[in-house]
């Protein structure tokens, strides 16, 4: 089949410059673009339009995972670009944690036309609906002709942009060549379209009188301090999960008592909690009434408790709780708020003082992070251990506002990195990422995005040598494979890692060190790396000893009847 090359290298111009200008007039002005010949329309198109902020990356694995992190601290989709091929595929870790966690991504891939498909041509793959389920909508745009008409495309991002507020969509656009633009398109914007907007219903909901806790998972920062606001006016204690910034009761450290009364009822704000004490909790206690607020459509019960669940704004649905005799209630829950809080009180105090006692360690990075960090800036937080140690040791004063970041969706170690960089790009404002060594090796490349970013980011690295988490599950007693399949150490550090992209770099000994090399790191505003040196045994160990102080202060507090 014979195509005329001219009208082919104008009609991809103007596609292209339309499609750049549809996501303009969305709102969709930040581009995560990755070399590549097939996507050259597209690339060209973002270039010469002024309104489009561009981010670039030789690593499209690592671009999507800064396009989700950028949609983590704005709530609005960031659009990737990239060529056809094993390009669209490295997204896929990206997509699925986006779509895990209701996070706006838009996927612009470029491919090959369908005389190419299935034909053996090079660099060609089959990049329809290549997520999957993954995404909320997908759609392979055809090759651009001169009979393509600008509404068609603006219809589509338009569509796209709407499906894409809550989770991954993708758009396959096909190309032939040529690609290679010599003079710039420009297009008009259209008249700015009304946006596509969920709408919630102003629901009252009453609670019956009784005991009430209050927990705010995966959410954002609005919803969790509604949330808290929420249980104040029902005079309940209130818990807060650090993906969602806002910080509340010492609560899993708090669940190390038996001796703490049982609520009538949970409200469950926003998506799942950290704390897998809580989870056993609830488990232990089916009689307990668990109403979930939830914004979605999709399930999320993975303990088969079969909450309640109301559909609907978060901070709507928690301005709208009340309880039916308000004053007598209040009046009920005071000793049963007054006792949660002191446990949690009492055994945050106590964890404080077992790890401000035993020097550098990484439960003590994680405390010492939350009293420096500084207000308004970001904090991105691996998975595994640093998420856990944080939602455990690192409460920030309440009149701080820090804007978290977590790839929570799919609990990866993969792209965290680069979704700090994105994180910072969107935010607009210092990101510290804390990260174990695993999630930074396994990311390693991303070091040349933090180099380059316009936003800085101080990486925290807890190098444990290997898989630390494993030690805390059953596995660890099986010594023959453990520290060959789970342990898996690897012997390196991050110094040569560093230089090789021309980050600062620290390694502190103690805590005065780390302090100071955190501080320095803020004040210079530039991306750098503090790599703090530990070992998994004795961060084991640390954990056992900060679980004992807390029980027995618990224990000794339930005696002395302070939890009656």
């Amino acid at each position: 089949m014979q195509h005329d090359s001219t009208s082919s290298f104008s009609a991809n111009q103007l596609a292209a410059a339309r499609l750049i200008q549809a996501c303009i007039d969305q709102g969709l002005h930040h581009f995560f673009v990755a070399p590549g010949s097939r996507c050259t329309p597209l690339t060209i198109a973002i270039a010469n339009h002024a309104e489009a902020r561009v981010v670039q990356h030789f690593d499209e694995r690592g671009l999507a995972f800064a396009c989700l992190g950028f949609a983590r601290a704005t709530g609005r989709a960031g659009v990737f670009v990239c060529t056809s091929g094993t390009a669209v595929a490295n997204a896929l870790p990206a997509v699925v944690e986006a779509s895990n966690d209701q996070v706006p991504l838009l996927l612009l891939t470029a491919d090959r036309p369908p005389e190419l498909r299935e034909t053996g041509a090079n660099q060609t793959i089959d990049q329809v609906k290549i997520y999957g389920d993954f995404t909320r909508w997908c759609f392979d745009l055809p090759c651009p002709t001169i009979n393509t008409t600008a509404s068609f495309l603006r219809s589509t991002i338009r569509h796209a942009a709407s499906r894409a507020a809550t989770g991954p969509v993708h758009i396959n656009c096909m190309f032939r060549e040529p690609f290679a633009a010599a003079d710039a398109v420009r297009c008009e914007s259209e008249p700015p379209p009304a946006k596509n907007c969920r709408v919630s219903l102003q629901h009252v909901v009453k609670l019956p009188a009784g005991n009430t806790i209050v927990i705010a998972g995966s959410c954002s920062a609005e919803a969790a301090r509604a949330a808290g606001n929420m249980a104040d006016r029902l005079n309940a204690p209130f818990f807060s999960d650090v993906s969602n910034g806002v910080r509340g009761l010492a609560y899993d450290l708090a669940l190390m008592s038996n001796e703490l009364p049982v609520p009538d009822r949970v409200v469950h704000v926003g998506g799942r909690v950290v704390s897998k004490r809580w989870a056993t909790f609830l488990k232990s206690h089916p009689e307990i009434r668990q109403i979930h607020y939830w914004p979605y459509e999709s399930r999320l019960d993975p303990d088969h408790a079969l909450p309640e669940v109301i559909h609907g704004d978060l901070k709507t649905l928690c301005d709208n709780t009340t309880c039916d005799n308000m004053s007598s209630h209040t009046t009920m829950a005071t000793a049963f708020t007054r006792i949660w809080q002191t446990a949690a009180q009492i055994a945050s105090v106590a964890a404080q003082r077992v790890v401000t006692a035993r020097g550098l360690s990484e439960p003590c990075v994680a405390y010492e992070l939350a009293q420096q960090l500084p207000n308004g800036t970001g904090l991105l937080l691996g998975n595994s251990l640093p998420i856990r140690q944080m939602d455990q040791l690192g409460f920030w004063p309440t009149d701080r506002q820090i804007h978290v970041a977590t790839n929570r969706g799919a609990s990866g170690i993969d792209g965290l990195l680069a979704t700090a960089a994105g994180f910072a790009v969107g935010l607009g404002k210092t990101v510290t990422a804390l990260v174990g060594d695993l999630s930074a090796l396994h990311d390693l490349n991303s070091l040349s995005l933090l180099a380059r970013n316009p936003v800085p980011v101080v990486l925290v690295i807890n190098n444990n040598d290997g898989g630390g988490i494993f030690h805390f599950l059953p596995i660890a007693e099986q010594t023959e494979h453990f520290e060959q399949y789970f342990g898996t150490p690897h012997g390196r550090n991050f110094h040569a890692a560093a230089a090789l992209f021309d980050l600062p770099y620290e390694s502190p000994q103690t805590v005065e060190q780390f302090r100071a090399a955190y501080d320095a790191a803020l004040r210079s505003g530039r991306s750098c790396v503090i790599e703090v040196r530990t070992k998994r045994a004795e961060t084991l160990q640390l954990h056992r000893e900060i679980e004992s102080a807390v029980r027995a202060a618990l224990q000794h507090a339930a005696s002395a009847g302070e939890l009656a």
